[in-house]
């Protein structure tokens, strides 16, 4: 979750150009991109062969509740009917501004996205769009991007793969990549929920077993576009797994639980065209990662001690995802690599990296207090950090062991240098998975996948 910031230009140039000079001699010099462009009647063709990437974008859903998820800036209330009044932020926050160049052989993607993987997707919430103006293109190996925040951190990604890897990655055109609207804190831009995916020139099809299949993105409602779901389906070893990137409600438990249970069923509903249809039998996998919003429902008191201890386990019975109206991710086999990292929000602005020695650590690595109300009545509210960010995944029962966390590859990223990954106030979370040939196939309702796949042991990894 960027929190609307908008890196430095000087920062993502001296960037781009990093990571171009480690590159040199290494990379083709004219790259052809993986386009998967769609045309107006929702399907194309890749222009190197393969299958058609279908898509809809949506109009907004009826799902109706209080304020949906990004109107609110994180500073709203868990109860359904408090309305904030909270002036728009800072186009940069301190923590963007005392960003320097980045020193020769510093990577600070690095310590977000692992190396090592064959399939990356990213999914981004509380991005700004820009006139060209403000943020400038830059032009990258795996795609020509477009003057908005977003476009620029995938830019500066698609490089750090391929400079990593030494080998090409593709990247999934997914048309505009993202749901958009206005709401609090871009008032006068738009903002976005966004997604990318890069593949592996190796593995992606027809030389290897990852193919794009569809992709579809909607909005809770048409007041603030910018809060929803994006999806990507892709085939891997002849399963269908689908990806979701979501952003979800700031205020109140219960606007939570119905756009999570509303995202089921939309996954169904388009993937199936059937509103009769449950999503577990549409996909093989289904890896949903994004900002849940979910609260920790614990006093200073009870949480501070814990914290102090970093007793995470603990810690963790007063997550909102383990309380009543957090229940329907357990109900329906949405599996969590186990928490071993410190809660991803909200974390201070400006704050130094994270060192736990110091007796003050979680004062200048949180924003535990937050002003609330409307202007002429605010009050100081507690805010407790809190497990916002998350990636849950699903399968098949008859292919659940064929999908797999890797262990110890759940986490939050924690920079030992001050770096771009900080300048939000919530840390990014990353997790890598294994995915394991199918033996048998178990054929979904939507999708038709007719190739029986071989007995295999051979194993692809793949990162959300």
């Amino acid at each position: 979750n960027t929190e609307y910031q908008e890196f430095a230009t000087e920062y993502l140039s001296s960037m781009e150009a990093q990571l171009q000079a480690r590159g040199e001699g290494s990379l083709p010099s004219k790259p052809t991109a993986m386009s998967l462009d769609w045309s107006e009647t929702g399907s194309s063709q890749t222009q190197g062969g393969g299958s058609p990437l279908q898509e809809v974008q949506s109009s907004a859903s009826t799902l109706t509740f209080a304020a949906d998820m990004e109107a609110d800036s994180h500073v709203e209330s868990d109860s359904d009917d408090t309305t904030l009044s909270e002036a728009p932020p800072l186009i940069q926050r301190r923590s963007t501004l005392c960003l320097g160049k980045p020193a020769k052989n510093q990577q600070p993607l690095r310590d977000w996205l692992t190396p090592g993987y064959d399939v990356y997707v990213i999914t981004l919430q509380e991005v700004t769009r820009e006139d060209s103006t403000t943020v400038p293109s830059y032009s990258c190996a795996v795609s020509v991007c477009t003057p908005h925040t977003d476009d620029n951190i995938f830019c500066a990604i698609g490089l750090y793969l391929e400079v990593e890897h030494g080998e090409r990655f593709h990247r999934v055109k997914m048309g505009d990549g993202k749901i958009s609207g206005l709401g609090k804190g871009a008032w006068t831009k738009m903002k976005a929920t966004s997604m990318a995916c890069w593949i592996r020139e190796s593995v992606r099809s027809p030389r290897g077993p990852v193919t794009p299949l569809a992709y579809r993105a909607f909005s809770f409602t048409r007041i603030n576009g910018s809060k929803g779901a994006l999806t990507l389906v892709l085939k891997i070893y002849d399963q269908v797994v689908c990806f979701v990137g979501c952003h979800m409600p700031a205020s109140g438990v219960k606007g939570r639980f119905r756009a999570r249970q509303h995202i089921r069923q939309k996954l169904a509903q388009v993937y199936s065209n059937s509103s009769e249809v449950d999503f577990t039998r549409v996909f093989h996998h289904v890896i949903w990662a994004g900002d849940f919003n979910f609260r920790l429902q614990a006093a200073p008191e009870v949480y501070m001690p814990l914290l102090e201890k970093q007793d995470m386990e603990s810690l963790l019975q007063y997550d909102e995802c383990r309380e009543d109206f957090g229940q329907d991710m357990a109900l329906h086999q949405m599996r969590e690599a186990p928490v071993r990292f410190l809660p991803t929000y909200k974390k201070a602005d400006g704050r130094p990296p994270l060192n736990t020695d110091d007796p003050d650590w979680i004062l200048k690595e949180y924003q535990t207090q937050m002003k609330k109300g409307v202007l002429g009545q605010r009050k100081m509210v507690e805010r407790p950090p809190s497990w916002c960010d998350r990636v849950f995944f699903w399968s098949m029962p008859a292919v659940i062991a064929n999908l797999q966390a890797i262990p110890g590859a759940y986490f939050a990223a924690e920079p030992k240098e001050p770096s771009v990954l900080m300048a939000s106030d919530h840390a990014p979370v990353g997790c890598g998975l294994e995915l394991f040939a199918l033996r048998e196939t178990a054929p979904p309702v939507f999708f038709e996948i007719n190739n029986p796949a071989e007995t295999v042991s051979a194993k692809r990894q793949l990162a959300s």
